[in-house]
């Protein structure tokens, strides 16, 4: 299980290392952790892509880094804080935010 950066919704890949070659992007299919599991295609993701009037981008369809999904989730976090008002929450998130992107190659 790898995760998979769409946009506007953080879902899980599932790759089968043995048949990876077999798949675009290794991904045989997706898991929707925020809808009870339910299980989808590319052609979901595509769909999904059209209703949000994106083009389709390879980084849509396949897995994530673990430092991409920190900055994902570090992201959320202000936009969650800034929402409710905790400007001392949001300060260290954007401090955090600002040590991990340093690393950037």
């Amino acid at each position: 299980m790898y995760g998979v950066n769409l946009p506007q919704h953080f879902i899980l890949g599932y790759i089968d290392e043995k048949k990876q070659e077999e798949k675009e992007f290794g991904v045989l299919f997706y898991i929707n952790a925020f809808n009870k599991g339910a299980i989808f295609g590319k052609h979901d993701v595509d769909q999904f892509l059209r209703q949000l009037n994106l083009d389709p981008q390879p980084e849509f369809y396949a897995p994530c880094s673990n430092v991409e999904i920190i900055r994902r989730i570090l992201r959320n976090l202000i936009s969650a804080y800034e929402n409710a008002g905790s400007i001392e929450k949001v300060t260290e998130l954007k401090e955090l935010q600002k040590i991990l992107n340093n690393d950037i190659p």
